[in-house]
């Protein structure tokens, strides 16, 4: 964190607008001004060089633009260089599967990833549910809610852990079922919604981590009374989501 606060860039939202994930940086603001912290957010697209930063937010694409997300981010290094510098990121979507290893695409050809998470994505049926995870209390994490809307399936590489088990939803698409991979400071799931603005807890971990010590709960009510909603709705009735159950 500067003098002048926290510096959140969202990557490339003109491929990664799909699913409004975007969204997600106007948590991390409110959240941050809610402590009085201030936070610049900065929006980098085309083939321009992402900032040193100390959030980074990758949303999720359409699969036709997921390879070209890939090749950028590859070729500018940015994102992997904050990375590598201890900047959080949330990867969601397709931008979780581009932040591993590789990913197979739909033009069927594997691309290569960054590496910032030890993890391998091929193609399946399209999940398209509602998601309710379990508590992940490693992290500080409630149930949380969201949505996803994916072809891939996502193994984890030996050391990583998943975000979160899963209640309601395919998310990784192994079993037991969970969604995501946590790495360091590095986030990535198929949670969308946008998931920070269901889940503010998740924003205080990403700021928590720019900031580097843990921030005292901050309580929403709005939120919390949403998401306890939407998981019980999700849970009487996954099937007006087509979701799994587990």
């Amino acid at each position: 964190m500067s003098a002048d606060g926290l510096l959140v860039v969202e990557v490339h939202p003109l491929l990664t607008a799909a699913q409004g994930d975007v969204g997600n940086a106007r948590v991390l603001r409110h959240r941050a001004a809610a402590r009085g912290l201030p936070v610049t957010v900065v929006t980098v697209d085309g083939d321009d060089a992402l900032p040193a930063a100390d959030i980074y937010l990758l949303g999720g694409a359409e699969e036709v633009e997921q390879a070209e997300l890939a090749r950028r981010l590859r070729a500018e290094a940015g994102l992997s260089a904050g990375a590598s510098n201890g900047a959080a990121v949330l990867a969601v979507g397709a931008g979780f599967e581009v932040i591993g290893e590789w990913f197979d695409g739909v033009d069927g050809a594997r691309h290569d990833g960054l590496g910032l998470l030890d993890t391998r994505t091929t193609l399946g049926t399209l999940a398209e549910a509602a998601v309710v995870t379990y508590a992940a209390p490693g992290l500080g994490l409630p149930a949380l809610s969201g949505y996803e809307t994916h072809r891939g399936r996502t193994d984890l590489g030996p050391g990583v852990r998943p975000l979160a088990q899963l209640e309601v939803g395919t998310g990784n698409g192994g079993r037991p079922a969970a969604d995501g991979a946590v790495v360091g400071h590095v986030i990535g799931s198929y949670l969308h919604g946008p998931v920070l603005a269901r889940n503010p807890e998740l924003a205080d971990l990403l700021l928590g981590w720019a900031l580097g010590r843990d921030l005292a709960p901050l309580p929403s009510g709005y939120a919390e009374q949403a998401r306890a909603q939407r998981i019980d709705e999700d849970r009487r009735d996954p099937s007006g989501w087509a979701g799994v159950r587990h």
